[in-house]
């Protein structure tokens, strides 16, 4: 009976150990763009405490007239504002932007997914998503090549821009991002000609990875209260 209890315990603490690591939170996002210099790099309108996360790119700027404004980062995950009137714009002149997000929690997470909305005003236009560097891996993985986005119009305006969702681990051997490191993801517009396109509404979700001795801890706690209650009995 002590062995099948002990069994039953030690069960219930591990579950208890995995379910505090299955709660994704936001870690950095963008959608309101408030930097007025881009050539500096974009910070992220809103971070986890603990973390930094900048978009750069070679002179490309925010504009006031291209914004997604569904509601949703990418097309899972809510809470981006709708009332912002700015995009980032990024073309054939500077098809490149770079994302760049840092840990420095002291705890380890992992970098579970990237979210992002985008628009292009000419047909036949894609974007390629890569991996660059840093404390994931494999480097210089490919994460997305999408050939033709839908064309919405050119229209100026609010649109309900195209959404993209990207399980990094379906990607990714390494999405575990220690104390200390950075990961640099690099979006880059393919096709068309120097017609602008627009990204907005980038969110990256991760979850933190407990101590081995804050887990222990707490699995012993919950084995201690699973017996007291069997004493009573």
């Amino acid at each position: 009976m002590k062995t099948r209890l002990f069994a039953a315990t030690l069960s219930l603490s591990v579950g208890f150990c995995l379910i505090s690591t299955v709660n994704a939170a936001i870690l950095a996002k963008w959608d309101t763009y408030n930097d007025s210099n881009a050539t500096g790099g974009y910070q992220a309108d809103a971070t986890l405490s603990g973390f930094t996360a900048t978009i750069t790119g070679p002179a490309f700027t925010t504009s006031g007239s291209y914004y997604s404004n569904d509601g949703t980062f990418g097309g899972t995950v809510g809470g981006a504002s709708t009332a912002n009137t700015r995009g980032i714009r990024v073309s054939a002149g500077f098809p490149t932007a770079t994302f760049t997000l840092t840990n420095s929690t002291g705890t380890d997470y992992t970098i579970n997914s990237l979210h992002f909305d985008y628009e292009v005003r000419e047909a036949g236009t894609g974007f390629t998503l890569v991996y660059t560097s840093g404390g994931l891996g494999p480097a210089s993985t490919t994460i997305a090549t999408v050939p033709t986005v839908p064309f919405i119009g050119y229209n100026d305006g609010a649109f309900d821009y195209t959404d993209y969702d990207y399980t990094l681990a379906s990607f990714l051997t390494d999405i575990r991002l220690a104390d200390g490191e950075s990961a640099v993801f690099t979006f880059t517009t393919t096709g068309g000609s120097n017609s602008s396109k627009f990204i907005d509404n980038i969110a990256f979700q991760g979850t933190s990875i407990p101590e081995p001795t804050t887990a222990i801890l707490a699995g012993l706690g919950l084995m201690g209260v699973c017996f007291r209650r069997r004493r009573r009995y």
